[in-house]
């Protein structure tokens, strides 16, 4: 994770006062934010979108995940609208695609399945969009494991490496084992060293068997 910068910190007392409204209240990762109950103020709202889009914008990111969070459900909208906006720059799409997994919702699974499904197994430059979505299908845990596993086979190195890093965030039993039969045949040298992190550290942890929260 990168460590705050002097532009983040002066984020912190807006994300503060957005994560503190009940619309807004943080959640563990991997369960679904709930909706807010009622829709944020004209105000709010303009400066909750203008913190999502200074947290993926620019030439370097700031500490997306642990900002994006803190925003809540509303970011996932605000993410959103981002990414089916037409004059988006690529990379912000990419990143704010990714970013729908810190901020888990019913809509923002809605639509990463979707685009999923939508791409299959196609090898063109779309692989860039599909390993964003697998990377972000990560955050809903391991109801999506079954899905996102298929893709360790897929052609292109770089959705391969986005599946193994979706699955390391994902606590099921099956991750381990799925990881370390790919590595065993892997050849791309970027994909066996996330696989080699990822086996790594789920090695360390807990078993979700034994019912112990990371």
């Amino acid at each position: 994770m990168r460590r705050l910068t002097r532009s983040t910190l002066a984020l912190l007392p807006l994300l503060s006062a957005l994560a503190s409204q009940p619309s807004a209240m943080a959640t563990p990762r991997y369960k679904h934010l709930s909706q807010p109950r009622s829709s944020l103020s004209a105000k709010n709202a303009a400066q909750l979108e203008a913190t999502v889009r200074t947290l993926i914008d620019g030439y370097e990111p700031l500490d997306v995940e642990h900002g994006i969070a803190q925003l809540g459900a509303p970011a996932a909208d605000v993410l959103l609208r981002i990414i089916r906006q037409a004059n988006t720059p690529e990379l912000i799409r990419l990143r704010a695609i990714e970013a729908l997994g810190y901020v888990p919702t019913p809509a923002g699974q809605d639509f990463l399945r979707e685009t999923v499904a939508r791409i299959g197994t196609t090898d063109d430059e779309r692989v860039f969009t599909l390993a964003a979505a697998l990377r972000a299908l990560g955050g809903f845990g391991a109801s999506e494991l079954p899905s996102v596993s298929l893709f360790l086979e897929h052609v292109s190195p770089i959705v391969r490496e986005a599946a193994a890093a979706g699955m390391a965030q994902m606590r099921s039993d099956s991750v381990l084992p799925a990881l370390q039969r790919r590595l065993a045949v892997e050849r791309d040298s970027g994909v066996k060293e996330t696989l080699n992190n990822a086996i790594s550290r789920l090695a360390a942890a807990p078993s979700p068997s034994q019912g112990v929260k990371r």
